[in-house]
């Protein structure tokens, strides 16, 4: 990996994320807001986890938001097809529900340490905060997961981990930028759990969050790309990364 500043990764996720096509914005911001939408008014009843329909939606939106954040990844790496369902995208669920799995532990360790049930506020702040740490230790491996999305079979977990090592402290202030915008999205989905708000209050909250949700979404799957790049050595100047298609 060539010579880069701390502030460069902070840079060309930027870069990428802005160079995304305007119609990809728009198709990550539906998704992210009509499910939002869907689950907000699902979890607004009277028993959320028990409830068929709650499971149901969160179970959409989950694999929904998944497949845009693979499409989006690979149409930052240029691959063609994007949307294309196959290998590269099973190997990426197994990465990803490893990962959420790791931040499902860490999250709810963190929530015991903080009291206050699951909706209480400290619980969040700690459980927004074991996430930001366990995401700055372990970005290098986002250069991985890009892997595995763009079916590139040559760069590997110890691969990407040893070849960012001189660049983690840049990668690790993206990942804490990015985790800043999903403290908004932490807030306001604890925001639409709170019982008794009015329908407007809940379509207000999906819409805030579809927003905040897709730039935290994008922001990731930029960062994903910059960092494989850097590791098999394909990072073009920050320069041209603005000139994207």
């Amino acid at each position: 990996m060539g010579a880069r500043g701390t502030t460069d990764f902070v840079r060309e996720t930027a870069a990428r994320a802005k160079a995304l096509p305007a119609p990809w914005w728009l198709l990550v911001a539906a998704i992210a807001t009509g499910t939002n939408a869907v689950d907000f008014f699902a979890a607004a009843g009277p028993d959320p986890k028990h409830s068929l329909a709650f499971i149901l939606s969160a179970l959409v939106r989950v694999l929904l938001v998944f497949w845009v954040g693979y499409a989006v990844l690979r149409r930052l790496a240029d691959v063609p097809a994007p949307m294309r369902v196959g290998m590269p995208f099973l190997r990426t669920l197994l990465f990803m529900l490893g990962s959420a799995a790791l931040m499902a532990l860490a999250t709810g360790i963190g929530a015991k340490a903080g009291g206050g049930g699951p909706r209480g506020i400290t619980a969040g702040i700690v459980a927004w905060l074991v996430m930001t740490v366990v995401g700055m230790a372990l970005v290098r491996l986002d250069a991985w997961l890009a892997a595995l999305a763009v079916g590139d079979r040559g760069l590997g977990p110890t691969g990407a981990w040893r070849r960012l090592a001189g660049g983690h402290g840049g990668l690790a202030l993206a990942s804490l930028v990015i985790s800043l915008v999903g403290a908004v999205h932490s807030a306001s989905t604890r925001l639409a759990l709170l019982p008794g708000l009015e329908p407007s209050s809940l379509l207000g909250l999906a819409l805030v969050d579809g927003i905040v949700s897709s730039v935290q979404l994008v922001l990731g799957a930029a960062l994903a790309v910059a960092a494989w790049r850097a590791a098999t050595d394909r990072a073009q100047p920050l320069r041209d990364s603005l000139a994207l298609a």
